[in-house]
């Protein structure tokens, strides 16, 4: 049986340059050299592979279960990891020394994202009995403060370009909120709500510039929202099957989106709303810093 991978795609060549072993998550380094994901080789951890070579750089310590997300920052090179045991975990993203532990147990963290600067990082727990978004001083490994959504749990959470607001994504099928929300990171507020039309919300991104939000719903549509007013602005032709991750590119030109299976990954000009492009992939779904390499799951 094959293991699972995550796929090295030229974007101006639209060829697979790389295949590494990988699942759950992938992320790149600020650097743009390397990527981290889940280990395929039955060993609960975080590997960061070298886009070179292919070689592992480094893997972060086992845990009981298998992380589901990893975040580098954009300036530090600080990698974050959570596991469904409530693990939150930092490591040095060049030498693959663990930095600390900002949470030693609870409930699971689905969710993470670390701020454009590395100081902050926001989670979720993505469990039904936990709807708290977190944020956590990276440097002193202090929660700075939680807040707790009435609408319901969340499961994903992103910081904006500024790294002044996050968004969180809630569901509609099990709580009266779904949809995203926008929360300012200095006071924990909840400062926008934008509600998808069938109440079911399933992935989002901030455009590069933090002027738009494009997010994909159970309709099979993919909205896009004026940033800071929260208004509907226009939305390209649906996804054969929900899109449960999507990407910008850096220039903010395109859109990638990736199904869970049964599809391909799909790219999008963002000026017209038109597919320009399809390859072979499913979830999860990054372009690298510079904009050169989409990576992808299959």
């Amino acid at each position: 049986m094959a293991f699972p991978e995550i796929v090295i795609r030229s974007v101006a060549a639209v060829e697979v340059t790389r295949r590494l072993p990988g699942r759950m998550f992938v992320s790149f380094s600020p650097d743009g050299k390397a990527v981290a994901t889940a280990a395929v080789d039955g060993e609960d951890a975080a590997v960061v592979l070298d886009l070179e070579s292919g070689e592992e750089r480094f893997r972060t310590k086992a845990r009981p279960y298998t992380p589901w997300n990893a975040a580098f920052s954009g300036q530090e090179n600080v990698l974050a990891v959570g596991a469904p045991d409530g693990t939150i975990g930092l490591w040095d993203g060049e030498t693959g020394a663990e930095i600390r532990q900002l949470q030693e147990e609870g409930i699971s963290a689905s969710g993470l994202a670390l701020s454009p600067d590395g100081k902050i990082l926001a989670s979720v727990p993505g469990s039904f009995s936990d709807a708290t978004l977190t944020f956590w001083d990276v440097t002193e490994g202090e929660c700075l403060r939680s807040v707790r959504n009435r609408g319901g749990w969340m499961s994903y959470v992103r910081f904006s370009p500024d790294g002044k607001v996050v968004a969180t994504l809630g569901d509609g099928s099990c709580c009266a909120d779904g949809g995203v929300t926008l929360w300012e990171v200095s006071t924990g507020l909840a400062i926008h709500r934008m509600k998808l039309p069938d109440d079911s919300s399933y992935s989002f991104a901030f455009s590069p510039d933090g002027k738009a939000l494009a997010t994909a719903g159970g309709d099979h549509a993919i909205r896009f929202w004026a940033l800071p007013s929260g208004a509907e602005t226009t939305d390209p032709p649906g996804h054969l099957f929900c899109a449960v991750e999507m990407a910008f590119s850096p220039d903010g030109m395109t859109l990638a989106t990736a199904t869970g299976r049964f599809e391909k990954v799909r790219i999008w000009d963002v000026p017209t709303g038109r597919e320009i492009l399809s390859v072979p992939g499913v979830w999860p779904l990054e372009y690298s810093p510079d904009g050169r390499i989409l990576a992808s799951g299959l």
